[in-house]
């Protein structure tokens, strides 16, 4: 199975797709050898912001974070884009961790909720964002 994620975006658009995260992300179901399912392998070319760096448990959430698409409606840093969502490249300077989980769980229209994320997922996410904080 391989599954491609991207920002959204057009050919009006396209030059500033350079701004736009971009994530790839390859699954198999079945190892090199025909055994057990292979690694999931990412790439996620916006570079890591500080705070997120070295910490395994806020990478996870930037993976979760590319995974689920937020920079098509969300900016961090330079990538990602300018609405409908708020610019998320400070969250963890406005809200503190439960405010983020609640609004993950609760947003407002048109953001999905992400209370069906597996707990892992949902708590590294959590990670991620509250390390997006002003240096």
């Amino acid at each position: 199975m391989v599954l491609l994620l991207a920002g959204c975006g057009s050919a009006h658009h396209e030059k500033t797709s350079a701004r736009r995260q971009l994530a790839t992300v390859v699954a198999s179901n079945v190892g090199p050898t025909g055994g057990p399912p292979g690694p999931v392998v990412a790439r996620v070319e916006a570079p890591a912001p500080p705070g997120v760096n070295g910490n395994d448990e806020a990478e996870l959430g930037r993976f979760v974070a590319a995974r689920a698409g937020c920079e098509s409606c969300h900016r961090v840093g330079a990538y990602g884009n300018d609405g409908p969502g708020r610019n998320l490249t400070y969250v963890g300077s406005r809200l503190d961790a439960r405010s983020i989980e609640q609004a993950l769980i609760h947003p407002r229209q048109p953001m999905p909720s992400f209370r069906e994320l597996p707990a892992r997922s949902m708590r590294a996410l959590v990670v991620y964002l509250s390390a997006l904080r002003h240096r």
